[in-house]
């Protein structure tokens, strides 16, 4: 059971494992049997983890495409913001240039 153990949670092939055990107790040897088992587990871990590691990368994509999307839309939204307050500056502009002329002129009379 260590050495399922080992391949879950340190991602160890079975024979990783059953090594890594061994050199700790030289006096394990698990039946052929069991050793069967434990490379049926390990090829169930892999097929799992290649599994998370698409779902993963695939949810990954999507974020990246949403946040190119967004930053679009947010450069979008700037740019629009930006030419409503250039063209308020220009009718601020417009109309102060018409109230100072009017304004000169009326000084003139």
């Amino acid at each position: 059971m260590v050495i399922a153990y080992l391949m879950k949670e340190l991602g160890l092939p079975m024979l990783d494992a059953l090594t890594f055990v061994r050199k700790r107790r030289p006096i394990v040897y698990p039946n052929p049997g069991f050793q069967r088992q434990l490379f049926e587990y390990e090829k169930h871990l892999r097929a799992n983890n290649e599994k998370t590691m698409n779902e993963y990368q695939d949810k990954k994509r999507k974020r990246i495409i949403e946040q190119q999307k967004f930053a679009k839309e947010d450069q979008e939204r700037s740019e629009r913001k930006k030419k409503a307050l250039e063209s308020f500056d220009l009718g601020a502009t417009l109309h102060r240039s018409s109230a100072e002329r009017h304004s000169s002129e009326y000084r003139k009379h």
